[in-house]
């Protein structure tokens, strides 16, 4: 839980003084999703609730260190735990996990969407707490598209639907289509490249 705690840190403190990083993470490599910006730390971040991450399930680096499905995931996991830890008897933990389920899922809701001028409120890919966000997705879990299968929307809420409209359409940068043939159809990845589904 610690850890999770010192993930939620902003990048700087109140006197815009460069807080510890927890992670940091820097190679040599010769593409720029290989290795994290900022010296290894990752781009900037302000304090949302969430918890930052360097990389994408696809193993790329994240542009914004806020991986909103990521934390979806993670919040419907501390639920969980906080449930089991319930049945056990250890109460402390099991209310820090549900305080910091809470506070995830109400960053996503505050800080990880987005109103889009065509589909309306969906949820962003990536954030930094700053007003930046990512709209895109990619073809791995977790994923935005999968956010109901991970149990943290049902599948008729309104920004989720937004999003997946938005998800899958030529809205979203890594949505592939061939057009009526019908033989590419859907989201691909950075990480694999351009129409690859």
């Amino acid at each position: 839980m610690g850890l999770l705690v010192q993930l939620q840190a902003p990048t700087f403190d109140s006197e815009q003084r460069l807080t510890d990083a927890t992670v940091r993470f820097v190679r040599t490599a010769n593409t720029p999703t290989e290795s994290s910006f900022g010296g290894g730390r990752g781009n900037p971040i302000r304090h949302t609730g969430m918890v930052r991450t360097l990389f994408r399930p696809s193993d790329d680096s994240v542009i914004f260190p806020f991986l909103v499905p990521a934390n979806a995931m993670l919040a419907v996991e501390l639920r969980a735990l906080a449930d089991m830890l319930d049945k056990t008897g250890d109460t402390t933990i099991a209310s820090r996990s549900r305080r910091l389920a809470e506070d995830i899922t109400r960053g996503i809701y505050e800080f990880g969407t987005a109103e889009h001028p065509k589909y309306g409120h969906v949820f962003a890919y990536e954030v930094d707490g700053y007003g930046s966000r990512l709209l895109m997705d990619d073809a791995n879990v977790p994923s935005l598209l999968a956010l109901p299968y991970l149990g943290f929307v049902n599948a008729t809420d309104p920004i989720y639907q937004n999003t997946r409209r938005k998800l899958l359409s030529p809205g979203n940068p890594w949505y592939f289509s061939n057009g009526t043939s019908g033989l590419l159809n859907g989201i691909g990845s950075p990480h694999t490249g351009f129409r690859k589904v």
